[in-house]
């Protein structure tokens, strides 16, 4: 996460966006420790996926 968010400053990025399923609780509170928020979510339309893991929580994180 530390090399994404350094190379997000290098290119001027203002903003990482990041989907979390929401299955995997503890994948969302590593982000949310991180100083990221979440935003909203989303649905995979993927036919072979179980519905259980389709849902994702969009996340965001403002660079400084």
């Amino acid at each position: 996460m530390n090399w994404l968010e350094e190379e997000a400053l290098k290119k001027q990025y203002e903003l990482i966006w990041l989907d979390a399923m929401d299955e995997q609780p503890q994948a969302f509170e590593f982000y949310r420790k991180r100083g990221y928020q979440y935003y909203s979510h989303c649905f995979l339309d993927f036919e072979l996926m179980y519905d259980e893991v389709r849902k994702m929580s969009q996340v965001c994180k403002t660079l400084n």
